[in-house]
């Protein structure tokens, strides 16, 4: 069995996933309006639209690959601490530890905004992630035997879980360290603008009058170890990932590849029905739509509680599953849920039961297995269910 060791994040909630958790619980949407981070100048871009930003630091330095790896550090430390004693004492930062990072766009902003610094010019002959982790691992002082970046879109975080449950069921490492990490900048938020997928007003997920997606900053770290017998833990316990070639941008309204997905993580976890999904819920009328037809398929008579993140957070990219997958593990931990942040009414097309904060309901209920689904442009898209054993 794969056993979640340790977690950290940081996002435009605040700097850890306690910070996280409460905006979560409260319903908090902390987005604020992009002409307060970013120098529109020269764009098309409405300055009213909003996104949700780290917080600014007092001295920042070393572009986006600097600050993505002052980021994933913190969520890394907050990470460790989460270890016992005895586990930080023999955590391997050897051959025996494998590193994945996970990122749709990594340092492209230095690329192409400031490719006049020569410290930037010298390394445009390298990828735009290669040189994030390789940071990362000098700063933190880590040796390691498997690393590897990912880039699956925003389906990218669950992808990488796979690939660490391959290296620790094959015994290549005893331990996989899975970073994941974007900002919003001008690159990014200009290529949603132009696919028109940005909300005018807040992101409303399941909501009838949604109408897109609010982007947002946010790094994570998840520790993932072997463990033989389960005791009171989190585990990893299944996983899905599919492809469809329907569109670039967007999924079959059916969700066909979703579905196996899902019913892939449900069925390797030896569970029928899970007791709550954190949706992908970007708010934008197809992907919702998508994601209902499948959760309705695969559960007909609608019970099963669905939240999800991105009204809070915003829509964190290649970070969104890490992030929904360290809400589910919060989930466990508290046995509670969360409300969908923003929608006061769930669109009426839809079947399943959906979190909001109006039900009236405090949602605190048993739970034992959550399921976290993820669609990434390119049709990738993954699901996966954890485990709270006690």
């Amino acid at each position: 069995m794969v056993r979640v060791l340790g977690y950290g994040c940081n996002s435009s909630a605040g700097p850890s996933s306690s910070s996280f958790w409460t905006g979560l619980r409260q319903g908090k949407d902390h987005s604020s309006p992009v002409c307060e981070h970013l120098d529109l100048v020269g764009t098309a871009i409405d300055p009213t639209l909003q996104a949700c930003f780290w917080k600014p630091e007092p001295r920042p330095g070393g572009g986006t690959r600097g600050l993505l790896v002052r980021q994933l550090s913190r969520a890394w430390n907050e990470a460790l601490e989460g270890l016992s004693p005895s586990e930080k004492k023999t955590f391997p930062r050897d051959e025996r530890l494998g590193v994945i990072l996970v990122t749709t766009k990594g340092c492209i902003e230095d690329f192409i905004w400031d490719a006049s610094d020569a410290a930037i010019a010298s390394e445009m002959g390298r990828d735009p992630f290669g040189s994030i982790l390789s940071d990362f691992l000098v700063f933190n002082g880590l040796k390691t035997s498997n690393t590897i970046c990912v880039s699956n879109a925003c389906a990218s975080a669950l992808s990488a879980l796979v690939l660490a449950r391959s290296w620790i069921r094959q015994k290549r490492v005893s331990h996989v360290v899975v970073l994941a990490a974007d900002r919003v900048g001008r690159f990014v938020l200009q290529g949603f603008h132009c696919l028109r997928a940005l909300s005018t007003t807040r992101a409303r997920s399941a909501s009838g009058d949604r109408d897109g997606l609010r982007l947002g900053e946010a790094a994570a770290a998840i520790l993932l170890s072997h463990s033989e017998s389960p005791g009171r833990e989190l585990f990893l316990a299944g996983l899905g990932l599919e492809t469809e070639g329907y569109a670039v941008t967007r999924p079959s309204v059916s969700g066909t590849s979703l579905r196996k997905a899902c019913q892939a993580a449900l069925s390797s976890a030896k569970v029928t029905i899970p007791d709550l999904i954190i949706a992908h819920g970007t708010a934008t009328p197809i992907n919702d739509l998508a994601e209902d037809q499948v959760f309705i398929s695969l559960f007909p008579d609608g019970n099963v509680p669905v939240t999800g993140t991105k009204g809070s957070i915003g829509h964190t990219l290649a970070a969104s599953g890490a992030m929904d997958f360290i809400a589910a593990c919060r989930a466990l931990e508290e046995q509670m849920a969360f409300p969908i942040t923003n929608t006061r009414k769930v669109d009426p097309a839809f079947g399943s039961r959906y979190l909001i904060s109006q039900d009236g309901e405090d949602h605190v209920f048993p739970l034992k297995t959550v399921m976290v689904s993820s669609l990434g442009f390119g049709g990738v898209h993954s699901a996966a269910c954890l485990r709270w054993e006690s």
